[in-house]
């Protein structure tokens, strides 16, 4: 088999490889234990994926409440750290423009009380 393609196989040869197939997938079909077996590890690689994503979603916020604390911190010399993590990321990026437009401190607030 060049390059991986059935050019250039004799048509015997290709009815016994799909012969084989047929056989080998007759018999994976008739191994209940084999195929829970793979569907618990395709589960477990299904939830694994979903906790990386959750994982990286949350770093993502971190990041961002860390940053604009970074520039409250800066800017005002407040420790905002706290109310920031209880806002949402529509409300965070606001807070963010307020500061680029250099609001006061209290409006910075003002936005979080807003989100809860």
């Amino acid at each position: 088999m060049a390059n991986n393609t059935v050019e250039n196989i004799e048509y015997e040869e290709k009815e016994r490889m799909i012969q084989y197939m047929e056989r080998s997938y007759e018999m994976f079909k008739a191994d209940g234990a084999l195929i829970r077996e793979l569907l618990e590890e395709r589960e477990k690689e299904f939830f694994h994926a979903m906790e990386l994503n959750e994982t990286r979603q949350e770093g993502k916020k971190e990041g961002i409440i860390q940053t604009i604390n970074n520039l409250i911190m800066i800017k005002y010399n407040k420790d905002a750290n706290k109310w920031l993590s209880q806002c949402q990321e529509n409300r965070l990026m606001k807070i963010l423009s307020l500061i680029s437009s250099n609001a006061s401190y209290e409006s910075l607030v003002e936005q979080f009380k807003q989100d809860n």
